[in-house]
């Protein structure tokens, strides 16, 4: 069951005067639990609910905390699937191909020399299609009684006044975000004149205390937010008070290989877990979830993990035969099919994980430190979920990779 503390369930219960609301926190501090349970509230008394995401995956999960919610509640589940659960880009399709703009939208997919190709330019994705969708919003539109986003720091100011449009008059729009786990590079596009133009006054409403997060992981993660990331984006994670010293063990460990052995080592890592942990009851095969920072390891490692007859849940592309097809409707439709509650090993990007959690995370670290990958593992980190029976972090990194 879904268990809120008093400021959590305030949020959920109830809506500012002006509708608009921006939540920020650490990672693990509830935001999308109150994110879900706001949507399902107003689902439940009849309201039409538009949920967006930057992430494809991150929609699962956003389902599923909705889900229990409403189990939690006495309230029919039936109220999720009232609920309109999109990514932002998937709501612009959506938008241009009911307004007959489909010989336009194909177009922003076509490179200068006149060839159609799936991975689009960032150009296309942050102007061209919003630009698009705004032009199908003004020839029509199903319009909501409330919007809400989650991880908004991944999103653009032209995003969200798209959004805006097809608010229905008096209706209720809420932004969680925290810039610490700013992925894309695109929480600075949010100046206090952007906010100011989007709708919101007055302060953000800030979740500070982290109740996903293992006392081990809040001080590791803040350790390395305060040494690798921008200080006037530092949002860190403290953990709930009077928790009981040693009530949410919490392993870590950490090991170094060759890019070569990387996956290699990774399969070890988990092998000692297991073994470290014999009853099915602490750490079943089900709670391992690897974390990449490139598709082509992730690929490497799903392949390797086949091969040993180790099935998995993962988001490079249908396995077929010994081989990923990777073309971009087979990873959508991997993404769209990836859950928490599948009885297989996890495997997936760090950027499709943002915003989950698990009981035993494997981190696959070979890029060298920057900006954009401290931000990563960050994020990557903070995936680890607290439990009674144990946690887990195992870190393997090739020698170029930073060190935590």
């Amino acid at each position: 069951p879904v268990v809120l503390s008093n400021q959590q369930l305030s949020l959920v219960e109830t809506r500012t005067k002006s509708g608009y609301r921006r939540l920020k926190g650490p990672a693990g501090s509830g935001k999308s639990l109150v994110l879900a349970a706001r949507a399902a509230e107003l689902a439940a008394s009849g309201k039409s609910v538009l949920v967006v995401t930057y992430n494809i995956t991150l929609l699962n999960y956003l389902r599923d905390l909705c889900a229990r919610w409403c189990t939690d509640k006495g309230k029919r589940t039936a109220f999720v699937n009232q609920i309109t659960w999109l990514n932002y880009h998937r709501w612009c399709k959506r938008l241009c191909l009911d307004a007959d703009l489909k010989s336009e939208y194909n177009e922003l997919w076509v490179d200068k020399d006149g060839d159609s190709s799936h991975s689009a330019s960032d150009f296309a994705l942050r102007e061209g299609l919003p630009k698009l969708a705004l032009r199908a919003i003004g020839i029509d539109a199903q319009t909501y009684d409330a919007i809400l986003v989650d991880e908004g720091q991944d999103i653009y100011p032209l995003w969200w006044e798209t959004l805006r449009r097809v608010l229905a008059s008096g209706g209720e729009m809420v932004l969680c975000s925290d810039s610490t786990q700013d992925l894309y590079e695109s929480a600075a596009n949010w100046t206090d004149v952007s906010m100011t133009n989007a709708g919101f006054r007055g302060p953000w409403v800030a979740l500070d205390t982290s109740y996903r997060l293992p006392q081990e992981i809040v001080e590791l993660a803040g350790d390395f937010a305060i040494e690798h990331l921008c200080e006037e984006t530092v949002d860190l994670p403290v953990s709930q008070q009077l928790e009981l010293p040693g009530l949410f063990p919490c392993k870590i460990h950490r090991s170094e290989a060759a890019p070569s052995n990387l996956v290699e080592e990774a399969i070890k890592q988990v092998a000692n877990l297991i073994l470290d942990n014999p009853s099915a009851d602490e750490l079943a095969m089900a709670d391992v979830t690897f974390l990449v920072d490139t598709k082509e390891i992730g690929k490497r490692l799903v392949l390797r993990l086949e091969e040993l007859g180790v099935h998995t849940t993962q988001s490079f592309g249908r396995f077929v035969n010994g081989k990923i097809i990777d073309d971009w409707d087979n990873v959508r439709r991997q993404k769209m099919c990836f859950y928490k509650g599948a009885a297989t090993v996890k495997v997936t990007t760090i950027h499709c994980f943002k915003g989950w959690e698990s009981t035993a995370v494997v981190l696959l670290l070979s890029k060298p430190g920057n900006a954009r990958t401290y931000a990563e593992i960050y994020t990557a980190i903070t995936r680890v979920r607290r439990s009674r029976t144990g946690s887990q972090l195992s870190i393997v990194r090739t020698p170029k990779a930073p060190i935590l």
